[in-house]
């Protein structure tokens, strides 16, 4: 996970890999702010095959951590990862 500014302002970046021998996985990620209670989505399941997401809904300083979800090629959704906070 990084951080970054481009010409459309900042943003997180967060990679991901599928795990071996299911590369059509599908990933979605939650975001929440520092000291805020809920989660709230930032991403619709992604394409099957994306290793990456740009959170472009942030500050340059604002405090953030993300979970990401993954759901295979059969529809079976496994659980949120550990909370990671952007650095």
């Amino acid at each position: 996970m990084s951080r970054g500014t481009d010409a459309t302002g900042p943003y997180v970046l967060l990679q991901f890999a599928p795990p071996p021998g299911d590369p059509d996985v599908q990933f979605r990620v939650q975001r929440q702010v520092t000291g805020a209670p809920a989660w709230m989505p930032v991403s619709p399941w992604l394409d099957a095959g994306s290793t990456t997401f740009r959170d472009r809904g942030v500050s340059p300083t604002g405090g953030y951590t993300y979970r990401v979800q993954a759901m295979d090629s059969a529809g079976n959704v496994g659980n949120f990862t550990a909370p990671r906070p952007a650095p």
